[in-house]
């Protein structure tokens, strides 16, 4: 009993590891030495990152490593991160329509 006790005082406890958002923000993300855009946002488990006209949703377990201005990352399916950083914009986003005059219409 008092080695079970003893034991679990000493034991280390496994703790989910958090994830710091500033290690990942505003870095360029890079694959294969090829830039594929800038990470703007870090959501959940998932590096949000700006390339092209598209949004990725990258994630974090494809990141090899980090540096003052890169992350860089391995392989990841590239599809389904367009698919989830598309839908990450839709319903994060909203769309703002003008009239003729370049005036703001109310929705």
């Amino acid at each position: 009993m008092f080695r079970d006790i003893i034991s679990r005082l000493f034991r280390k406890e496994a703790k989910a590891e958090k994830t710091n958002a500033a290690d990942y923000m505003c870095k360029y993300v890079v694959q294969d030495s090829a830039q594929l855009g800038e990470c703007i946002s870090v959501t959940g488990q998932k590096l949000l990152v700006k390339s092209g006209n598209d949004i990725l949703a990258i994630p974090i377990t494809a990141v090899v490593s980090t540096s003052k201005e890169n992350v860089v990352v391995g392989a990841f399916d590239r599809d389904e991160a367009k698919k989830n950083g598309g839908e990450w914009q839709a319903s994060s986003t909203k769309l703002l329509v003008f009239d003729e005059n370049g005036m703001l219409v109310k929705q």
